[in-house]
């Protein structure tokens, strides 16, 4: 009897810690960056692309590139990353992005339409603008978007 109540109260704890696992929703955002290489379409995707600004300092990113050329962020090429959100995105709703062992956290604060801010947290500028440029190089070519010509040059594919 012992063991089958035993038993029991454990498949009831699993069962209760799997109903409060929240699944997470993958979502994909951009970051306006420049060329390196304006004949081969090289995206420039050094740290100084990843600069964090403001009080507290953030990082910018938008939803499409739409939103980024609405707003006012017009760059010929456009690095996307991977939010980790608990569910789809409602504004004001915080995600997570992990670079390196880092974790940041990201807000989707839609202001202006699409935005997305993802706090600079405890971590020196350099390390959180090494960590955003080697996750972008690490993914290239697949992560880059073209965005519009110009600034692009005509014929030329953002990679």
């Amino acid at each position: 009897m012992y063991k089958l109540r035993s038993l029991l109260c454990i498949t009831i704890s699993l069962l209760a810690l799997a109903c409060m696992a929240q699944a997470q929703v993958p979502v994909p955002i951009l970051r306006g960056v420049g060329l390196a290489n304006a004949v081969n379409g090289n995206a420039s995707l050094g740290p100084g692309q990843f600069a964090f600004n403001g009080a507290p300092p953030t990082l910018s990113l938008f939803d499409t590139v739409a939103n980024a050329q609405n707003a006012g962020v017009v760059q010929p090429c456009y690095v996307q990353v991977v939010v980790n959100m608990p569910g789809p995105p409602a504004q004001g709703m915080n995600g997570d992005i992990t670079l390196n062992g880092h974790v940041y956290i990201v807000t989707f604060d839609n202001n202006p339409v699409g935005h997305w801010s993802i706090a600079l947290g405890g971590f020196a500028q350099g390390v959180a603008r090494g960590d955003f440029s080697a996750n972008a190089q690490a993914g290239r070519p697949g992560n880059i978007v073209n965005g519009p010509a110009p600034p692009r040059p005509a014929g030329v594919n953002c990679r």
